[in-house]
């Protein structure tokens, strides 16, 4: 079941797994209280996960590509050497 839910498409998921508990685990038998927590669970909960899952894809896929093309403009920290300490001796809040 896990594999069928991962290849559905991200924003089909929550749907598909309120009709799975609702109709065919017979959630519908629960009454209102039923139907209530299967629908927050579904359209809420499940759609929050997917919601998130994209934002990281999105975000991540910039980064992925810029480095697969050689274009890596990240901001990356490198600590200063002991050669730039010597040519400036003066602490930075100093220096203007």
């Amino acid at each position: 079941m896990k594999s069928v839910w991962s290849r559905l498409p991200l924003y089909l998921r929550p749907f598909a797994y309120f009709v799975y508990r609702y109709i065919l685990r017979l959630g519908f038998l629960d009454g209102k209280e039923g139907f209530i927590f299967h629908f927050m669970q579904a359209y809420w909960y499940r759609l929050l996960i997917d919601i998130n899952r994209d934002e990281q894809s999105r975000a991540a896929q910039p980064r992925a590509d810029a480095v697969a093309h050689g274009n890596d403009s990240g901001d990356h920290f490198t600590a200063p050497s002991d050669a730039d300490a010597m040519a400036n001796p003066e602490p930075e809040r100093l220096r203007n």
